[in-house]
């Protein structure tokens, strides 16, 4: 309630994990839908203050975008908000939060994410790229040791069998 001044809904545990301690019935999580002026509060606050206070932030990664438009961000402590003082915390918890927007593929969400300020990361996909240069220049070395492979059978085959047995010329 803090965080996006809403009250959240609790979310019961469908079965009993004994694992997790968990009994059916139990609230295991809050959600809360946001629309109108608290969304934009919420985003507004969101880019400018609590994604720079996190720790190594470098923008929001381009694969947290859906084929749909959506983008799903995940927060690993709830203490980058600035409403949550560290003395009131017992135990950390992250959250998840989703973007249900209008547009239509993932450039069109991108496009609306950074006209909202945020900024986007490119890293996967230089890391990619970059993998696949790699890998690229890994089959160019095979192939051209391939070849030389090849032309040093086709000259020993070129070699009369007296020379295969002993090494040298016959004279």
């Amino acid at each position: 309630e803090k965080i996006t001044g809403q009250k959240p809904l609790g979310l019961a545990a469908k079965k009993a994990i004994s694992n997790f301690k968990i009994r059916q019935g139990q609230v295991i999580a809050y959600m809360v839908t946001l629309r109108g002026r608290r969304m934009y509060d919420f985003v507004d606050k969101l880019i400018n203050i609590v994604l720079p206070r996190i720790r190594d932030f470098r923008g929001i990664p381009t694969y947290s975008f859906d084929k749909e438009g959506n983008l799903s961000l995940g927060i690993k402590e709830q203490l980058a908000f600035p409403e949550i003082k560290i003395e009131e915390v017992n135990k950390t918890h992250g959250l998840g939060i989703t973007f249900v927007t209008t547009a239509k593929d993932t450039d069109e969400a991108k496009s609306l994410i950074r006209a909202l300020g945020a900024v986007l990361s490119e890293e996967k996909r230089k890391k990619e790229e970059e993998k696949l240069e790699t890998i690229q220049e890994a089959r160019e070395k095979q192939e051209k040791k391939a070849k030389e492979i090849k032309e040093e059978k086709k000259e020993e085959s070129a070699k009369s069998p007296a020379e295969h047995l002993d090494g040298k010329e016959e004279s």
